[in-house]
């Protein structure tokens, strides 16, 4: 097995312990809660909750005085809990990294314009209302978001909340892969991306794993040498006009 297929392999026995319970070094650790908590939607709540004095209400310019790293933390420790909450064998390092990708971890405060996409994982809204339709497994787990039952409202409401932006787009990729009846998380990035040049959705999944397999490398940290991968050349290139 080359060296490739092995550090593939811990990704997956990464995505495991986290399943299992595991987090981060460094890993910020929230309220327990039946309900997924977002401390930054704009309503209030503590920013992180070992950090009592700015318990009295953050927002998302809060998340954005945030650096990159600490940001990145956050969102892998939430996608660990919204896959697990979803059942959706998913690696959150490779989520993250991919939310990185999309957006370098830029929350929007407003809706974005008509046909244009918002939030950490730049969803659409007509993409929202697609998956409220058609994904009957979907159930939102965000605190405050459990009784929407429609995409438009959903995606009214996650602009003020990083957490529900996550949830959605991850419900996306998820609802992408069965539709596409990818096996992996990997074939799913490709025929995600959507161009019509293969090559274009190649290098776009390999440069979510080449994040993801730094942050491996690295003892499985974050780290910005590893996050800024996502927005680099790929280690491997597909060489266009191959066959």
């Amino acid at each position: 097995m080359d060296l490739r297929g092995i550090i593939s392999i811990l990704i997956l026995l990464s995505f495991a312990h986290a399943r299992a319970g595991d987090s981060l070094p460094g890993s910020y650790v929230l309220y327990q809660s039946s309900s997924i908590i977002d401390p930054f939607r704009q309503t209030g709540g503590a920013c992180f909750s070992h950090i009592r004095k700015e318990a009295d209400g953050c927002t998302q310019s809060d998340w954005l005085k945030k650096s990159l790293v600490d940001r990145a933390k956050f969102i892998h420790d939430k996608y660990a809990e919204l896959t697990k909450a979803h059942n959706i064998p998913f690696s959150p390092r490779v989520l993250t990294c991919k939310a990185m990708r999309e957006s370098t971890f830029r929350s929007q405060d407003q809706a974005a314009p008509p046909g244009t996409v918002a939030g950490l994982s730049q969803i659409s809204s007509p993409t929202a209302v697609d998956i409220f339709a058609r994904a009957k497994w979907f159930k939102p787990k965000v605190e405050g978001f459990e009784a929407i039952t429609d995409g438009t409202s959903y995606y009214e409401e996650m602009k003020v909340s990083p957490v529900a932006q996550l949830e959605l787009g991850l419900a996306v990729l998820y609802q992408k892969s069965r539709d596409f009846k990818t096996k992996d998380i990997r074939s799913t990035l490709e025929k995600y991306y959507g161009s019509e040049d293969d090559c274009a959705n190649t290098e776009y999944a390999e440069a979510i794993f080449d994040c993801a397999e730094c942050m491996v490398q690295n003892r499985n940290r974050m780290t910005l040498s590893c996050l800024n991968k996502t927005k680099e050349k790929p280690k491997v290139r597909c060489k266009r006009g191959s066959s």
